[in-house]
């Protein structure tokens, strides 16, 4: 199943007018872990994000998109709270507990609010 950051690999590789096997040796991975990650078989790292970002000089609005397409492609997320008040904790972890179990106006609300506090 092709997913996010697969389509958008595949999409790139090809405007860079590169084959698998060359994207591979550009990235220091294996031909074959790139074609899994390609075809949603295999997950990415954020080391190959990072390295994508890197070798190829990418733009913010590239950038953007391929970290939007590893982050849908993502079962799990992890948040660093090192820095984080207890309240935050807190909260991080509530929301955690209860993400599964969001309605959509929920969903919605939250939304709102993250995207007024983006402004």
């Amino acid at each position: 199943m092709l997913t996010s950051l697969g389509k958008f690999l595949r999409t790139f590789r090809i405007q860079q007018g590169e084959l698998l096997k060359d994207m591979a040796d550009k990235l220091n991975v294996a031909p074959a872990y790139l074609s899994s990650i390609e075809n949603g078989k295999r997950s990415a790292t954020k080391k190959l994000i990072n390295n994508i970002a890197d070798s190829y000089k990418l733009t913010e609005a590239q950038l953007l998109e391929l970290n939007a397409a590893f982050f849908e492609t993502l079962d799990e997320v992890n948040l660093c709270t090192k820095n984080a008040t207890a309240t935050q904790r807190d909260l991080c972890i509530s929301f955690a507990r209860k993400f599964n179990n969001l309605n959509n106006a929920q969903i919605e609300e939250i939304k709102k609010i993250l995207e007024v506090s983006n402004k």
